[in-house]
């Protein structure tokens, strides 16, 4: 006589017990064959198509798909060049497949806060992007930016760009995207760091000082490639920030076209703090329905912008 007898099973539970055992199985083969060496290549390669460098660390298992625990973003240096652009880096990424669009979608966690997303689509790209409490003091924000900032960032990015026109090109065309961009900074602080501004037509690194940015709303709607500031306001303890224009996209998006016209309203001590630049804001001409602002205006490139005075 055994101990637990083992009684017979209904019809139904046998189906269960057997599809259990099915799935069990399923998910252990896939766990220990699933190629994520091919996976891999395959989103570096098809990263590389668009313009961007991408570099995984440790690719594994995933709950209906993979993890990476990091991950290195940047975009491939110009012809001729060997400078690589600005580096963004994650401390995990997790990729699954998704439906709606159909591609890839992910999850991130990196810059003290999360980035998810979907990027995919057929016959055109579809791109969708949350930031979510991005903590702008994070080491990997310096490293992205240049800056040395505080503050959160919260924003979305949708963007549908169709393929290029040309038969062989893979390419998609973000000449040609449409959709929106909203972004959200709470407390920005700029707390230094170096920016390259114009001075007698050449590029100067500039050395900047402390800048309380404040709080800064922006929403930008894309139709066609071409970028339009339905708002951007900030304000801060040194300055107040109004902008309108528009933004031209390129097939790489360091060569957006900017044509925005800004309103600045800066404190006097501040403007004492900038030295030379101070001087030069002083210099702007005052705005026709507010004298209390001045005029400026950012043409150029958006990697190599030019700032003129406005009108």
């Amino acid at each position: 006589m055994t101990l637990f007898p083992i009684l017979p099973l209904k019809r139904w539970q046998r189906m269960a017990a057997y599809g259990a055992f099915s799935l069990f199985a399923f998910a252990l083969c896939f766990y220990i064959t699933f190629p994520y060496q091919a996976v891999t290549q395959r989103i570096v390669s098809e990263a590389a198509s668009e313009g961007f460098v991408v570099q995984l660390g440790a690719p594994g298992p995933g709950l209906f798909g993979i993890t990476a625990s990091s991950a290195r973003i940047s975009r491939k240096p110009e012809e001729n060049s060997d400078q690589e652009g600005p580096i963004l880096t994650l401390r995990s990424l997790s990729l699954r497949p998704s439906l709606f669009p159909v591609g890839l979608s992910f999850r991130a966690a990196g810059l003290g806060g999360t980035v998810s997303g979907v990027f995919g689509g057929i016959g055109s790209t579809s791109v969708t992007i949350d930031l979510r409490k991005v903590n702008a003091a994070d080491p990997g924000m310096k490293s992205f930016s240049g800056l040395d900032l505080s503050g959160s960032v919260n924003g979305h990015l949708a963007l549908e760009i169709p393929k290029s026109g040309s038969p062989n090109a893979r390419e998609s065309d973000l000449t040609q995207a449409s959709g929106t961009l909203v972004l959200k900074l709470d407390q920005l602080l700029i707390k230094g760091g170096t920016v390259t501004v114009p001075i007698m037509g050449q590029p100067t690194p500039f050395e900047l000082p402390r800048v309380s940015v404040g709080n800064v709303e922006a929403r930008v709607k894309f139709d066609r490639g071409v970028g339009k500031i339905e708002k951007f306001q900030g304000k801060g303890d040194d300055l107040e920030l109004l902008a309108t224009g528009t933004l031209t996209l390129a097939k790489r998006l360091d060569y957006a076209q900017p044509n925005i016209d800004f309103k600045l309203k800066v404190d006097p001590d501040f403007v004492k703090r900038l030295g030379i630049i101070g001087s030069g804001l002083s210099m702007l001409p005052t705005d026709k329905e507010n004298s209390e602002f001045r005029v400026a205006k950012i043409t150029g490139f958006l990697a190599r912008p030019a700032f003129n005075p406005g009108q």
